[in-house]
């Protein structure tokens, strides 16, 4: 991500800390502050961190492409990417596959 623009949004409202490059704080709501993020890219992509934004964002229709980076390291805890979104299923079609050692790149179109 270097050298793009950085949005950070928080449902919260509260500021996330960074140390890295200044970002856009953004506490609109999502399709907005999706859009907003869009924009700024000018083009490039729009990467969504966490699992509980991107299921929001997979909710609302938002996202277009899912990238997955599989490790085998069972955590025991965390967000669910997946978990009941309360929609009907969402189709995913594979467009990429890839490994390297023990990790496993996904890329899914929506």
């Amino acid at each position: 991500m270097s050298g793009a623009a950085r949005c950070s949004c928080s449902r919260t409202g509260r500021r996330i800390r960074r140390r890295t490059k200044p970002s856009t704080f953004l506490s609109t709501p999502l399709a907005e502050a999706v859009s907003t993020a869009r924009r700024a890219a000018d083009g490039k992509n729009v990467v969504i961190f966490g699992g509980s934004l991107a299921r929001q964002c997979l909710r609302e229709g938002l996202l277009d492409e899912i990238a997955i980076h599989l490790a085998p390291v069972l955590l025991g805890e965390g967000v669910r990417l997946y978990e009941s979104i309360g929609t009907d299923p969402i189709v995913l079609t594979r467009t990429e596959l890839a490994a390297t050692g023990q990790l496993t790149d996904l890329r899914f179109r929506v």
